[in-house]
């Protein structure tokens, strides 16, 4: 049995033993949260933060209207997108949709969504009118879902762009847009905990409000500067509630630098499985930046990122794997478990 291999038959097993907890993601599907931008994938699925998303035809995802099905970015009459959730019992699911409109009916388009049960099994079809974010647990008596189907229906023309969820994290990619305006909270938050990542900010004084969402802006520290920046003198920190994770790559949508500074100049620290530095690394690109290469591959639990003197950072998203490879899958067992203690306390704001 190789090490990943472990790791996962760890990971399962922990679950059986500590109730494994339901994170909260949002999935984004139009071209402003969606990360990477731009997703045509026809005939092909799409499968992020433990969600399995097809259509009755070629899907698309990506553009301002959102999901798409054949030609264009919306779900027009008799064409459907269904979402399959990875635990198979996801609970508070909700869509959003910007708009549900037929000729001469602004707003007032007819969809149906139907949804399956643990297992599979078909719970019914609920026949809906009108836009907005859509309960569909609610629908369907907040029974756990395995399966969501939205179906457009009487020259309706659907806009779905994005999804709301709670279910135990998934071994595949998980994606965080810190762009979503979902997120924006006037006053900042002191804790930001969502799709299984707390995020805290900090400058020299101490800790900050952190903001998000603003003005198409990333993750910030509310403080000196612009609350959409990771600003001078400023950290933020990732920490991925007891879990080491691989594949993390960040996005840097830019930033600012004085004379003589790199823009987006920043300093990243991580942290391996037992919350050790694995040292720190200079960087100033833009764009993508895989914080995992930085750091040789190792698993990590946590990592941060500062600007440095003069420069100011906009973070914009990130990705990884909650399957890594760590020394000792007995102690994943037991540090999964303090994870999922410490979830369970929710988001404080």
């Amino acid at each position: 049995m190789n090490t990943i291999t472990k790791v996962l038959s760890a990971v399962l097993f922990s679950a059986s033993i500590c109730n494994a907890y339901a994170a909260t993601y949002i999935l984004p599907y139009d071209s402003n949260r969606t990360w990477p931008a731009g997703y045509i994938t026809p005939p092909d699925d799409l499968y992020l933060n433990g969600v399995r998303t097809t259509a009755s035809a070629a899907f698309r995802s990506g553009g301002s209207n959102g999901i798409g099905v054949g030609n264009n970015y919306q779900i027009d009459t008799g064409e459907s997108v269904s979402f399959e959730f990875d635990s198979g019992s996801a609970s508070s699911v909700k869509f959003r949709l910007k708009s549900a409109n037929k000729p001469g009916s602004s707003n007032q388009g007819e969809y149906d969504v139907i949804g399956y049960g643990v297992g599979g099994n078909l719970l019914g079809t609920v026949a809906q009118v009108g836009s907005g974010l859509i309960d569909a647990s609610n629908l369907f008596g907040n029974a756990l879902l395995s399966k969501l189907t939205v179906r457009s229906s009487f020259d309706t023309t659907l806009s779905l762009v994005d999804l709301h969820y709670n279910q135990t994290p998934s071994s595949g990619p998980t994606v965080l847009d810190f762009r979503v305006n979902d997120f924006y909270m006037q006053n900042g938050y002191d804790i930001f905990e969502m799709n299984t990542v707390t995020v805290t900010g900090s400058d020299e004084s101490g800790p900050r409000r952190i903001a998000l969402g603003i003005s198409g802006g990333g993750v910030g520290v509310r403080g000196s500067g612009s609350d959409y920046l990771i600003n001078e003198g400023q950290t933020v920190t990732f920490d991925f509630q007891g879990r080491a994770v691989s594949d993390l790559v960040t996005y840097f949508g830019g930033g600012s630098g004085i004379s003589g500074v790199p823009v987006a100049s920043r300093t990243i620290e991580a942290f391996n499985y037992q919350g050790q530095s694995l040292g720190t690394a200079q960087e100033s690109l833009t764009g993508f930046d895989s914080i995992s290469d930085l750091f040789g591959g190792a698993p990590i639990s946590s990592f941060s990122v500062t600007s440095n003197p003069g420069a100011s950072v906009s973070l914009v998203a990130l990705s990884f794997n909650n399957a890594a490879a760590v020394p000792e899958p007995s102690s994943l067992v037991a540090l999964i478990c303090l994870g999922a203690i410490t979830a369970s306390f929710g988001s404080r704001r």
